[in-house]
Parts: C-alpha cells; structure tokens; sequence
C-alpha cells in the first residue's frame, strides 16, 4: 500500500521550498508606518511566522509565534513572497500585506448584471476571452501603442484616449449579432470607462513606448540622462558648451556691381555659434555662419572671439537695441580675462566640432580637451542627450525670442508666417548682415549683464568675477600671437621682382601685396616665404615670414 502524503507535511514543505536558497535580507522591505493598527498587527504575524518557517522550526513552534499553521506560511511564501509584483521584483515581505492583491481579478461566472449596473467585474476579460475577442485585444493593444505618421500639419503624435474608445466600440459591435444585448452595450457609459483603465494600463506595461508617444524623441533622450545628483561642481572655465543654431531670421548683403551701385543677396540661412562657460553662465565669444551648415572655420571664428579683447561695435545701425550699463564680455572687467583658456569644451555630434582641426587647435592653443559623442572620446555623451549640454540648451530656448520679434524674422515657425514677410521686410529695410553682426553682439552682451536667478540674482559677468577672485591663479591665458593667427590663411608664395629690381611684391590669392623692407631684400627675390592673413575681415595687409 503506498504511503499517503498530506499537503502541509514537513517533507512537502521541503520538497518545495529549499531554505538555503532563498535570502530573506535582499527582500523588498514595507513600510509598516501606512498600515492600520490591525493590519500592521497581522503583518507582524505573517512575518514571524516566516521567519520562524526558514530558522526550521516545528509546526507547533510557528503556530505559538504566529498564530498560522506551516501549511499557511508555506502558501504565503511560495504564492505572495515570492511572486512578481508590479515593479518586476519579488514581492518578498510586501506580499505580507494584507489585502494587498498580487495576482489579478479573473472572471469564471456569467455576466449577471442587475439594474443598479453591479455583476459585470472583469466584463472585458470575458469579451477578450472569445475567439474574435483575443484577436480584437491584439488589434487595441497594438493602435494604443501605435503613432500616427506626422504627413501634413493638421496630424497628431498619437492616438487620443476617446479616439481608441470609439475605435474599439465601432469594432466590437461586429462581434455580436444584437450588440445592444451584450456588454459593452448594454451599459450607460458603454464600457468607457473600463477601456480608459485598460489603455492606461497598456501604456503602464510599455513604458519607453508609453513615454515615447507623450513626450516624443526628446522625452525619451532625457530618460538616458540620471537625476543630475552625480553631477560634478566644476570649477571657472573648467568646462564650456559650444553649439550652433539656426536663426529665423533674413538679411541682405550688398554686393558691388561692375555697372555701379549695389544688388542685394538675399540670406536664407544663419547659423549663431556661442561658447557659454558653465560655472558662470557666461558667453565668452560667438560667431555667424551663413553657410549652409557650420564649418570648422566658423567654431574657430567664435573660440577666437572668446579669446580676444571685447570692444562694442557702432550700436548705432541698429534701432531700439543699445547696450545695458553691464553688458559685456569678461575681458571687459579685467585685462588678465584677454586670452582666459578652458579646460574641457562639450560639443554635440556634429563634424564642425569634432574634426581634426578643431581638435589640433584647441589642444595646441587653449591646452583643452574636447568632450564629444564620438566612441573614440569614450565621454558621457555618447547618449546623445540634451541634459549633456543643458546650459547652453537653455541658453538658445531663451536667445532666439529676440531674433523673431523683428520685422525681417520668421515668427517661431518659419512654415506659419501668418501673414509676414521676412524676405520682403528684409530687402525693404536693407537689413544687413553687418547689422545682424552688431545686434547679435548687443544681444549677447546684454544677456551677460543680465541677473539670473540660477546664480543668486547675480549677472553672468558678476559670477565670473566672483569665481576668480575665489581662486586668484586659476585663469589661464593663450599667446596673443596664437590666437591672431588662429583662423588665419595661409600660403607659401614667391617673392617676384623684375630683372632691374624693381616691381618686387608677393601674388597673394590674386592680389599684389609689397613692402619698402621686401625690395631691400635681394636675397629673397625669387624664393619662397609663408604668407598668411591675420585678419580674415581687413585683406589690405598680410604677413610675411621667412
């Protein structure tokens, strides 16, 4: 005769649960604070009784300490303690709460509703429980995590919840022949309030597509980024943030015409290039690109502006803009600020940035590391998120409002012009690119004059000179030479001169360039020397070395 065997025996309890391979320590812990006195009470027990069950004790023994037999705590630890609960972990001692459900409600009886509407819990379980049912749920869950393709203006990101409802009802009355006699039907609301519960759960399973169809791509570049409780206190000019961005703004440039006067070319495309020092806030040079995207000679144009002294330009040609009392740039406070040098800049992934070029001379001239998204840098941004570079981010979500508020700007969307004509305003007004050079010039420098809250209510320019004086020997400044020949043209020419010594000059890019000290070297009459362009806004003068 075989031995009979009782559920709840120690031997089934064993065969079932192994004590040595479960640690209680690395259990989810519960807070008991926000439980009643009576469930804090049956908390208690519950937990006794397992701790008692893995230090091997006798049924007896646990039945004293808890008041549960074996066969209870053995249920209570392989159906609660161990199942999943809704983070993905073990419940472990959180599935000792009591009434807390852990598995979901499952309907098994017929729907019998009665007038007040009660009877119809887990209604839409039953109705995907049928064969058109399951493949309908297919169908829901897949729109609810569906976007819609943005084809023209009037499309939207995503689904609204009231149109998956409607969706839903306009699908499921096929399913029945005499829909008005089955649920969702047959209910005041029609089900819709289940169906908004059932999508948000959906979304609630899916939480990268969830916040992807909310907040869109960049919603979901933040969600790379931590809570910024890592982020390191840098020190002044320890690190900067270059970036470009592209202006809604048209101007003309008058061009020379052979047959007299001028003709305007019309500029479609602006690009703006600031570096802004992190622990200040402060810009320290910028530059404009009318290129069709940012070249490397237009990062090196605005680390040269940030590395020269600062001068206001002739607000003059530009109406109602002028200069604060504190606009400016740092080395307008303190001549030791000409040249300051940086440490790190952090750029985004773009080739202007992170060529060979920009990286040569920023290592040779500023002594400065680049911080970029490239695998070979092996830096935090490689995950490509805004929060990488949130200052100067922040900087052009603020600067461009006073770009677009101009008669020759395209408003915040260029494609919604909503009756204006920057094009037209632009050639009317002979908005230049010279002006465009000098209002972004004030605009910059007035933002550096401007208090901001983030710093206590202290200007850009004011938090720098507060940081240096904090640490006087910390600034470091680069070789005025180096810097005037940082964006400078060069080219090896001969030196020409005619058989009699006279005519002695140098073909420089298509233009004669001479000397009183050249035509009294006869040495160098027919050799080569290095020609270059210090100034690439003034080509009346060069400089020769030899």
């Amino acid at each position: 005769m075989p031995k009979a065997r009782h559920y709840g025996t120690p031997e089934r309890v064993l065969l079932g649960v192994v004590r040595d391979q479960i640690d209680t320590s690395t259990w989810e812990s519960l807070d008991e604070g926000g439980l009643s006195d009576e469930y804090k009470r049956l908390y208690k027990a519950r937990k006794a009784g397992v701790e008692a069950f893995f230090r091997g004790a006798s049924g007896r023994e646990i039945k004293e300490v808890s008041g549960f037999s074996r066969t209870q705590i053995y249920r209570l630890i392989t159906e609660r303690c161990l199942a999943v609960y809704k983070d993905g972990l073990p419940a472990g001692w959180r599935g000792l709460k009591p009434h807390e459900r852990l598995v979901p409600y499952t309907r098994t009886a017929p729907l019998t509703p009665d007038p007040w509407g009660a009877g119809t819990a887990g209604a839409l379980q039953l109705l995907f429980a049928t064969k058109g049912g399951h493949e309908l749920r297919t169908r829901f869950e897949k729109r609810i995590l569906g976007k819609i393709g943005l084809k023209d203006k009037l499309s939207s990101r995503k689904y609204a919840k009231q149109e998956l409802v409607v969706w839903f009802l306009k699908e499921a009355r096929c399913l029945f022949e005499v829909p008005e006699e089955h649920w969702p039907f047959d209910r005041e609301k029609q089900g819709r309030v289940t169906l908004s519960k059932f999508i948000e759960q959906v979304l609630d399973q899916h939480p990268h597509t969830a916040r992807e169809l909310v907040g869109g791509p960049e919603a979901v570049k933040k969600a790379k980024a931590g809570d910024g409780v890592d982020r390191p206190k840098l020190r002044l000019l320890e690190r900067v943030e270059c970036d470009a961005h592209k202006v809604d703004v048209r101007c003309v440039i008058n061009v020379p015409n052979p047959a007299g006067g001028w003709s305007q070319r019309l500029v479609h495309r602006i690009w703006v290039i600031v570096i802004e020092e992190v622990a200040a806030r402060c810009v320290l040079g910028c530059a404009i690109s009318i290129r069709k995207e940012p070249s490397k000679e237009d990062v090196l144009r605005a680390m040269r502006n940030a590395l020269r002294r600062w001068e206001p330009r002739n607000s003059s040609l530009v109406k109602d803009r002028t200069y604060h009392p504190n606009a400016g740039y740092p080395s307008k406070l303190d001549p030791h600020y000409v040249g300051a040098c940086w440490n790190t800049m952090s750029v985004d992934g773009a080739l202007a940035n992170t060529c060979k070029t920009v990286r040569s001379i920023l290592k040779g001239v500023v002594d400065a590391d680049l911080i970029s998204p490239l695998k070979q840098d092996g830096s935090y941004a490689q995950r490509r998120s805004l929060d990488d570079r949130p200052y100067i981010e922040t900087f052009f979500r603020i600067f461009p409002k006073a770009m677009a508020r101009l008669s020759p700007g395209t408003g915040a969307n260029p494609k919604e012009r909503r009756g204006r004509d920057p094009e037209g305003a632009a050639v009317a007004s002979n908005f230049q690119f010279e002006y465009l050079e000098d209002l972004l010039d004030i605009l910059v420098a007035n933002y550096n004059g401007t208090p901001h809250s983030s710093l206590g209510y202290r200007t850009p320019l004011e938090q720098f000179a507060f940081l240096a004086r904090r640490e006087p020997g910390l600034i470091r400044t680069a070789d005025p030479g180096e810097v005037s020949r940082l964006l400078s043209t060069r080219k090896k020419c001969r030196v020409l001169a005619a058989k009699s010594g006279t005519k002695v000059h140098v073909n420089f890019y298509n233009a004669e360039y001479s000397a009183e000290w050249l035509k009294s070297r006869r040495d160098l009459f027919g050799e080569h020397v290095d020609v270059y362009l210090e100034d690439d806004y003034d080509a009346r003068f060069v400089t020769v070395s030899h």
